[in-house]
């Protein structure tokens, strides 16, 4: 069996109609850009992020990344 060594990292968040930007403090993407910007490149590397939507203006965004 494999050892992929990979560890998840799923964020919550509320999108309201319209856009949102990372650099507006309490929003979907400023959380999801805060975690990728932990992530090194070398020891972290993303495998995969996929988002999917749990309620109305609800989305789940899962990140999958060596550990």
């Amino acid at each position: 069996m494999a050892d992929y060594n990979t560890l998840t990292k799923i964020i919550v968040g509320v999108v309201p109609s319209g856009t949102q930007d990372s650099s507006s403090t309490g929003t979907l993407a400023e959380k999801i850009n805060t975690f990728w910007q932990t992530l090194d490149s070398t020891n972290n590397a993303v495998q995969s992020m996929s988002s999917v939507q749990v309620a109305p203006h609800t989305v789940a965004v899962i990140i999958v990344y060596t550990g």
